[in-house]
């Protein structure tokens, strides 16, 4: 299964890192444990053999005995967990009342030289038993017995079960100490990841600076392992932003280029009608109209810098808008008209500002060939966007020919007036913005035409 999120994949390796770690350590400490508790006892079983060894003898009747009873009281105990035995011939010849009538299991030593050597193995009552055994050569006092020796061996033993409960203990406390290191690893990791991911964190919040248009590049200090990306990311924005513009003055120039061909062709179609070929001259004017209104709306995409190119900016709404009212009151007749700029003065809309003019100059001259007495232009917060309306007195759209407005050559104005492009130039910059022209249907309150950004 594949992650995607760098985070779940740093803490899951994590994960089984300290997993890995905290089981070995486990594993390690118990084993260190046992060896440690089976060397107490070594050493424990070692000087209590030695004690029985010191006490034992043969007698004068040539009975093994000990001259006295050992120091550990618990051999006096049934079943108390300390125990010894002597065996003669691999028959038990003396044995600690702590066993009782029962026996111990001696382990075969066939092979196995060390006397030393810690056994673990069955004894009273299917109890376990850690054992010590050591073989002895004695000699008897008696003239018969004179430099006969007589093998012997002695062992002692302790039970296994208190050593169990220690190791349980043991095992129940580390397990506990562990889980609090896994926990205090955990969170370090977290933490790790955190910090170690907050380049990308930061990262992406430039990027959404670009995309929001509050910024043109990327900005701040980047690790080692990151700023080359931020270096080739600045480069490919640097790259975007002069293709988009060798692009826009290659239409520009492309559409300037074919104004005077087709001023050659009007003059051409003025000769047609003066020969009297009225006909023919009105179908070149025709199409030479339609190619006008072409070139008229790529001229205007040349112009449109759109929302890449607007990161950072703002525009003075307000100032803006002023400035157009000013032009369109030097215009013929425009003394009927009232123009009331209702758009606060500190408003400032992350817009290029020759795409807000272009968008605002068309919305208020559309405004314009319809008003009767007056023209306002709002602005309203919706949500996180600004909403700028252009409201006029005139009679108002109606409902069923907005969307055929909104179309390339459908004007709105009387005949003769105006190429039909407005409404749809304003479109279009609008669509490089993510957003899109708002006609209100209510055709009683005027034109209600508007747009968010």
């Amino acid at each position: 299964m594949k992650l995607a999120s760098l985070r779940v994949r740093m803490l899951s390796i994590f994960l089984i890192i300290i997993t890995l770690a905290l089981v070995i350590s486990f594993a390690v400490l118990t084993n260190i444990f046992d060896r440690s508790i089976e060397n107490v006892i070594k050493i424990e079983l070692d000087s209590k053999i030695i004690e029985i060894i010191r006490l034992f003898r043969i007698d004068r009747d040539s009975q093994p005995v000990l001259t006295q009873n050992p120091s550990d009281p618990r051999y006096e105990i049934a079943f108390s967990g300390a125990y010894w035995l002597v065996f003669e011939n691999n028959k038990s010849i003396l044995r600690s009342r702590s066993l009782w009538d029962q026996d111990i299991n001696i382990p075969d030593k066939a092979g196995i030289e060390d006397d030393s050597k810690l056994y673990l193995t069955g004894g009273p009552n299917k109890s376990k038993v850690y054992l010590l055994e050591r073989d002895i050569s004695l000699g008897g006092p008696q003239s018969s017995d004179h430099g006969k020796m007589r093998k012997f061996e002695i062992a002692v033993a302790l039970d296994a079960g208190e050593v169990a409960h220690l190791r349980q203990a043991f095992q129940k406390d580390t397990a506990i100490a562990l889980a609090l290191i896994a926990v205090a690893l955990l969170l370090g990791a977290v933490a790790q990841a955190g910090i170690g991911l907050q380049p990308l964190t930061e990262l992406r919040h430039q990027l959404a600076r670009i995309h929001n248009r509050a910024a043109t590049r990327l900005n701040g200090s980047y690790p080692a392992e990151v700023a080359p990306l931020v270096e080739v990311v600045n480069q490919l924005l640097v790259r975007q932003d002069d293709l988009v513009s060798r692009a826009r003055r290659r239409a520009g120039d492309l559409a300037h280029g074919l104004k005077t061909p087709l001023t050659i062709l009007a003059l051409e179609a003025n000769a047609l009608e003066k020969k009297g070929d009225f006909e023919a001259a009105s179908a070149l004017r025709e199409q030479i109209g339609l190619m006008r209104n072409h070139i008229d709306r790529e001229l205007a995409r040349a112009r449109t810098h759109g929302l890449a190119a607007a990161g950072g900016l703002a525009t003075d709404a307000h100032r803006s808008i002023s400035r157009l009212i000013g032009l369109f009151d030097r215009m013929p007749d425009a003394d009927r008209l009232t123009w009331r700029n209702l758009v606060p003065e500190t408003l400032r809309l992350n817009m290029d500002p020759d795409d807000f003019g272009e968008v605002m100059g068309n919305l208020l001259d559309n405004a314009r060939k319809f008003a009767q007495s007056e023209i306002r232009i709002e602005a309203k917060r919706v949500q996180f966007r600004w909403k700028i309306t252009v409201i006029d007195d005139g009679p108002g759209m109606p409902a069923a020919s907005i969307h055929r407005w909104l179309e390339r050559g459908q004007t709105t104005a009387a005949a003769g007036e105006g190429t039909g492009l407005g409404l749809a130039i304003v479109q279009d910059i609008l669509e490089q913005y993510q957003t899109g022209i708002e006609v209100d249907p209510d055709t009683s309150a005027g034109n209600r035409i508007s747009f968010s950004i």
